[in-house]
């Protein structure tokens, strides 16, 4: 058996070429980490960006702004962008040499280094290929923005004149956008245009439109479009604006969405996350949210691939809220008046603070790969089990794990799959000597259901140079002629003291 797997590490190492520079992420970013921006944020005198670990609910500010332009900060931009590595977020910041305030859309790394950028728009979706597409506000268009950051019109079909999604003509300031590889299209939602895809009827206060892009992705060729009324029989009560699409494990999409009404009002228990299966543009509840305090205003969310739970924003509270699939109520708290302020810069209170949430992954979620833990203290030691699930139909396959220090971008691909690492001298140790200490078993074989166990260790004592760095790993499984079967997302894991 050890020279089976001689024979197949050796066959499968030889088969990747690396360059002789190594590939870097260089963002800085840990796969499966929250990232909320909010307008006010205690501990800094304005709004900041403020990551927060999916399990423990620990955040850290990365970044604070340099001034708060009120508290709108919800309707610009704020997404994640693999190309990039980086947040694309709309705020204000007073960058070195000249300390000049400027408000931008800025691209931050992982670190809170923050670059001036030249995009604008209220809601932003990177693609697959590169390009950037923005909604623009009360703007009926929509640009891209190409890999060189030259903007463009996005055409109609012909490719004579810019696209207009909208039948009345006029635009949206609250809208949501994501970019679906499967069905190479863009999925977008509006929070005051459902009258313009369907006759007014007194619900349909939003809509969703799927934009079906041309090949090189410069045009729409065709376009469907959806209203969605998330208060149904809640009579008086309003609400559906777009917050944020994300990617659910299935292909769907979670869309987070608010209301207007204030506290007690049937708004208070309106659901607030809803599935949109991106092929029919059919909406679901995924989880209802309703009957906390404030919870007609929630206004940021995403899904945690972590946590298997969507996450949401209590700006009442200043915390996070963790729902299942199917549940209701209060949800789970997490990280509990960490996130937000209850008062202005000005001190004056706030009772609906704006913000919105990320989750730094890839374009698609594989789901064969996961963990219960992010984080080890060097100080302790401990470690990570990382869970291959691949499906039985891979039962007796042989797997790999490999690993980088340097993030889960930009990845390579082997017979067609994309292996989220970037290659750095970890991933060569990681390759060339399977089954190590720290890594092990990386090299094996899948059980009956497809399924393994591979443990991250980290001994105690370890250097405090070593605390904050950024382990990744993924798997691969191999067939019998070496060659690559299936590929996994990367799981993160944070070196804390």
């Amino acid at each position: 058996m050890r020279h089976v797997f001689a024979r197949l590490w050796i066959g499968f190492a030889c088969a990747l070429v690396w360059p002789a520079v190594a590939l870097s992420g260089d963002g800085g970013f840990a796969t499966g980490d929250l990232w909320l921006r909010v307008a006010t944020q205690t501990g800094t005198p304005f709004g900041a960006l403020v990551r927060v670990d999916a399990l423990s609910g620990g955040t850290q500010i990365v970044l604070p702004f340099s001034a708060w332009h009120g508290n709108a900060e919800v309707y610009e931009a704020f997404c994640y962008d693999p190309n990039r590595d980086r947040i694309l977020v709309y705020g204000t910041l007073s960058p070195p040499p000249f300390f000049i305030s400027k408000t931008r859309v800025w691209a931050v790394d992982g670190k809170g280094n923050a670059t001036e950028t030249p995009f604008a728009g209220i809601a932003l979706a990177p693609s697959v290929d590169g390009k950037l597409y923005a909604a623009l506000n009360f703007t009926p268009i929509l640009n891209y923005y190409d890999t060189s950051d030259v903007v463009h019109p996005l055409l109609n079909a012909a490719g004579t004149a810019p696209f207009y999604p909208y039948t009345l003509g006029f635009a949206p300031a609250i809208a949501s956008l994501i970019y679906d590889a499967p069905t190479h299209s863009l999925l977008y939602a509006v929070g005051n245009a459902g009258s313009q895809c369907a006759p007014i009827t007194g619900a349909g206060m939003s809509a969703i439109y799927r934009l079906n892009l041309s090949p090189d992705g410069s045009r729409v060729l065709s376009q469907s479009c959806v209203t969605f009324d998330i208060d149904g029989a809640l009579f008086g009560a309003i609400g559906g604006y777009p917050m944020g699409f994300s990617r659910l494990p299935d292909g769907k999409y979670l869309l987070v969405v608010r209301g207007v009404g204030p506290t007690g009002t049937p708004d208070s228990f309106a659901d607030r996350m809803l599935i949109v299966d991106p092929d029919s543009l059919a909406t679901a509840v995924f989880a209802s949210n309703g009957g906390y305090t404030e919870a007609d205003f929630t206004n940021a969310g995403t899904f945690s691939r972590v946590r298997n739970q969507a996450v949401i924003f209590d700006p009442n509270a200043n915390q996070l809220r963790a729902f299942s699939l199917g549940s209701s109520g209060v949800g789970t708290d997490l990280a509990v008046g960490a996130v937000g302020s209850v008062l202005d810069p000005s001190g004056f209170p706030i009772a609906v603070e704006r913000a919105a949430m990320v989750e730094i992954g890839p374009f698609e979620i594989q789901n064969h790969l996961s963990s219960s833990k992010t984080s080890v203290s060097i100080a302790t030691g401990g470690t990570q089990a990382l869970q291959l699930n691949f499906g039985a139909q891979y039962a007796g396959a042989p797997y790999f794990v490999v690993g980088s220090t340097h993030g889960a971008v930009p990845g390579f691909v082997v017979n067609g799959k994309l292996v989220p690492l970037a290659m750095d001298n970890y991933f060569q140790y990681t390759l060339v000597n399977p089954n190590n200490g720290v890594l092990a078993p990386s090299l094996g074989l899948l059980n009956g259901t497809g399924q393994a166990t591979c443990n991250v260790t980290i001994p105690a004592g370890l250097a405090p140079s070593y605390i904050g760095l950024i382990a990744h790993h993924a798997a691969v499984v191999l067939s019998p002629a070496l060659t690559v079967l299936e590929a996994s997302d990367a799981v993160s894991l944070r070196l804390v003291p």
